[in-house]
């Protein structure tokens, strides 16, 4: 049985991708275990109930000059040691590394044991951090365009991709840039954000969110807020809808309500008089965001056009379709490529806030469209986009590794 090392820098749990992939590669009979950052509170080994090992590290401290050195390398000295002790415990036959930042730290420690590296790009990250300190204020964002910075994490993701075993990636769109870097498409894989079953539970849905909402008609979006995210193109198409549908509501569910951003589109709002129009509500368990799915007209995806946006896909595009919602997306690549193709939703041009108001407007009066838009959706992520092909693809990647250890 191959035995899979995932690594992961963050906190584990929550993170629903390395969660389907770790079920998927389980249920398929290989034995897995993640490596993550520890918290507060969490036992350091635990193994979870549908087969996953979780090993937590509590990082040690490094000199000045490590940290000065990690921004330069992108090989992290506390990391190491932590990874070298994981492969002595588990002797995985293959480390399966969760986005790059440690992507350099794993290919440093694997030629010691002679394991093969398998990259999962969650997302572009030079495109990520250029996306992440668009809000930040001035010395901040100067800071981190030192420390963090786009050119030399590309840099850094040419000399290290190549020596991957395989590279995954969430879109096509996002495996386009490869080849670039002398990565064959062979080598590549795309294991998208799909989702395994019905992820929002439409049947027991709380009386009192439904009672509240009653009289709007409501759009809605979910999750966390950011410049990337393309809320202020609705936010500013905002005074074009409420003369037109004088109950319109916009909920932002799941937002961070301290956050920067998050209060400057509220402020936004106040100024352009439609914040009366507009909801903002933090983090909600998530059986209970299944009720704000169900009292939406639409559920959104209006990212902004952006190099990070162009080359992934959120998993809850494929939330909204299971849901049986129509979508309405902006027109970057991925989205509009999935919901053009499979009829699931309405398309407008990117950060174009007269755009985005004509498809809600276009719902708002066809009742049945978005009907059958809603039925498409949830047709095509029960079928052609479910999870089920994701999984098959990701266990093929070690299947392969398998075969060439026998």
């Amino acid at each position: 049985m191959t035995r899979i090392g995932m690594i992961l820098e963050k906190k584990f749990p929550p993170d629903i991708r390395v969660e389907k992939e770790a079920r998927a590669l389980v249920h398929a009979g290989f034995d897995v275990a993640l490596l993550c950052r520890a918290s507060d509170g969490q036992a350091a080994r635990e193994d979870l109930k549908y087969g996953l090992q979780l090993y937590r590290t509590g990082l040690k401290p490094i000199s000045l000059l490590q940290k000065v050195s990690r921004r330069l390398t992108l090989v992290d000295e506390a990391w190491l040691d932590a990874i070298r002790q994981f492969i002595r415990d588990f002797q995985p036959d293959a480390l399966h590394v969760h986005d790059f930042p440690l992507v350099r730290t794993a290919l440093n420690i694997a030629k010691e044991f002679d394991l093969p590296v398998i990259a999962d790009l969650h997302e572009n990250m030079p495109a990520a951090l250029l996306v992440y300190r668009a809000t930040q204020p001035p010395l901040q964002r100067v800071k981190d365009s030192i420390e963090r910075n786009y050119y030399l994490w590309k840099w850094h993701e040419k000399k290290s991709l190549p020596l991957c075993e395989r590279v995954i990636v969430v879109v096509p769109e996002a495996a386009e840039r490869l080849p670039s870097y002398g990565i064959p498409s062979s080598q590549i894989s795309v294991v998208s954000n799909t989702e395994a079953d019905a992820t929002f539970d439409l049947q027991n849905l709380d009386e009192q969110v439904l009672s509240l909402y009653q009289d709007k008609w409501i759009i809605s979006y979910i999750g966390g807020v950011g410049v990337h995210r393309g809320i202020n193109t609705v936010i500013r198409a905002m005074p074009h809808l409420v003369k037109q549908i004088p109950n319109f509501l916009f909920l932002i569910v799941g937002a961070n309500l301290e956050n920067r951003y998050s209060q400057q589109l509220m402020q936004l709002a106040d100024k352009l008089g439609v914040k009366d129009h507009v909801e903002m509500i933090g983090w909600q368990p998530f059986e209970k965001v299944s009720s704000y799915v169900s009292i939406s007209a639409a559920c959104l995806v209006p990212h902004a056009r952006t190099e990070h946006t162009e080359t992934t896909v959120p998993h809850k595009l494929f939330q909204y379709m299971l849901a049986g919602k129509p979508v309405i997306v902006s027109d970057v690549r991925p989205l509009k490529r999935i919901v053009e193709e499979t009829q699931s939703g309405l398309v407008f041009a990117a950060d174009n806030p007269l755009s985005f108001a004509d498809k809600v407007m276009t719902l708002h009066k066809d009742v049945e469209l978005g009907k059958k838009l809603g039925e498409n959706g949830q047709k095509a992520a029960d079928g052609r986009y479910s999870w089920i092909h994701d999984a098959r693809r990701l266990v093929e990647v070690y299947e392969k590794i398998s075969e060439r250890k026998k």
